[in-house]
């Protein structure tokens, strides 16, 4: 997940490589790192930090960089801009020690800053511990984290605008909230042990993916587009598209810096049982299979994942229950519609914000993700969680799909915007009388008819 800082501990006789974000931020170019850190210290005054940034040594050596956003979760480098066409991309700073001939030792610390150059990210690295920080624009810091090696993150805070501690984890038990590009792009994460056990990612305020965790490695990750099940205890990892069916690796099969674990040389070799012999005879033997086995191969690893799935979320559960973490429980449904609570996490957004501004750019950033997903399965089921929200906020939403590319969603539009007594809909419906589809043409008529009569109560 674009630029990483790597580290690694044993778990359960696996390598499981701490990969950290580290994204980016804002402050102005000409502002020192101590400067920051006093603007910071000011804010945090109810979460007491302890630890002091430093300020950057001249003696050190000096790396620096330019990164373009790639995608919801990644940057990646790119050659430095002309002066003054900075527009869009981060500049990354990086300090080394440096050795007796001048070469760079081990890694100190990271500063990143905004295409208007406002310092946004600051990293103190030692032996034992990295500190962390996101500021807003503005100057105040939004979260202080704080990882010790082989314990995992073991404190933090989050902040909002005005300063206000709005999560926080202590002994490596808690929530905390972690930029990826800004205060908009952003991760909410709750942990136990230093580890996690929730991941919500949020690109333009709009969820995009969760990722259920357990100490051992094993991880649930769920987006609108697929499931992906890595299990550290099996040397296994799965995907289940929505469009298609799930399919299983066996180490070292699938990439590593998708699942972020590794396989241990040294380790004990995974459980033996008739999935990971099917997984390993799809994975290493060739065979061009008749329709009629086509058929029963991929029915058969259907079955493989939800045993695999159903053994996974046992453990998880009992795990939640161990730790003293039910609360988690009520809002960790591995088997809730994705799509369906995105739209619930927008809608409490949408009724947060005041700010007109905002909240166009809410809309426009759920509209972008689910809306306009590729996908017609996706679209056809954030319409329908739209609908459900009972809002006029909504209506907006819906009428831009009555001009969608898909029949059935055009058709799925009308509906709901009947379903919503949106009549300031009339117009646009009334265009759909021409529709080339005769579907939609029907749609459209019983539409018009209900949506012109009067509301009953």
């Amino acid at each position: 997940m674009g630029i990483e800082m790597r580290g690694s501990c044993r778990r359960g006789g696996t390598v499981v490589s701490i990969s950290v974000l580290l994204v980016t931020a804002l402050a102005h170019a000409q502002v020192q790192s101590a400067g920051g850190q006093r603007r910071g210290s000011e804010t945090l005054r109810d979460s007491k930090p302890t630890h002091q940034f430093a300020p950057v040594d001249p003696h050190w050596v000096k790396r620096e960089e330019y990164l373009a956003r790639r995608g919801p979760e990644a940057f990646s480098p790119v050659p430095a801009p002309p002066r003054g066409s900075r527009n869009g991309l981060v500049r990354q700073v990086t300090y080394y020690g440096r050795g007796q001939t001048g070469s760079p030792t081990s890694y100190l610390k990271l500063l990143r800053y905004d295409d208007a150059g406002r310092l946004m990210k600051e990293v103190d690295q030692t032996p034992n511990d990295r500190f962390e920080r996101d500021l807003y624009p503005e100057g105040s810091v939004a979260n202080n984290l704080h990882w010790r090696k082989g314990r995992g993150m073991v404190a933090g805070f989050s902040h909002d605008r005005a300063g206000r501690v709005t999560a926080r984890l202590e002994n490596g038990s808690g929530d905390v909230t972690t930029w990826v590009y800004g205060p908009d792009d952003y991760t909410r994460g709750s942990l136990e042990g230093g580890s996690y056990l929730l991941t919500r990612v949020y690109a333009r305020r709009t969820l995009i993916s969760e990722t259920f965790w357990l100490p051992s490695g094993d991880s649930l990750r769920r987006t609108k587009a697929e499931e992906r099940l890595t299990l550290a205890s099996h040397r296994e990892f799965w995907t289940a598209p929505e469009q298609g069916g799930a399919y299983g690796q066996v180490w070292p099969g699938q990439p590593q810096a998708q699942t972020g674990i590794e396989a241990a040389s040294d380790g004990p070799g995974p459980r033996s049982d008739a999935i990971h012999q099917r997984l390993l005879a799809s994975e290493f033997v060739h065979r061009d299979p008749s329709p009629g086995r086509a058929a029963a191969e991929i029915s058969e690893r259907a079955a493989d994942y939800r045993s695999r799935r159903d053994e996974f979320l046992r453990k998880y559960t009992a795990y939640f229950h161990a730790v003293g973490r039910d609360n988690l429980t009520v809002m960790a449904d591995p088997d809730a519609d994705f799509v369906a609570l995105a739209t619930r996490e927008f809608q409490r957004e949408l009724a947060r914000d005041q700010d007109d501004r905002d909240r166009r750019e809410l809309i426009r950033g759920y509209s972008d993700s689910l809306l306009g997903d590729a996908h017609p399965g996706v679209r056809q089921r954030a319409i329908s969680a739209l609908a459900n929200m009972n809002t006029g906020s909504a209506e907006p939403n819906l009428e831009q799909m009555l001009g969608d590319k898909d029949a059935h969603i055009r058709g799925d539009a009308i509906r709901m915007l009947v379903y919503a007594h949106a009549v300031q809909a009339l117009p646009a419906i009334r265009l759909l009388l021409n529709d080339p589809d005769e579907h939609v043409r029907k749609e459209a008529r019983e539409a018009l008819n209900s949506l012109s009569s009067p509301l009953k109560p």
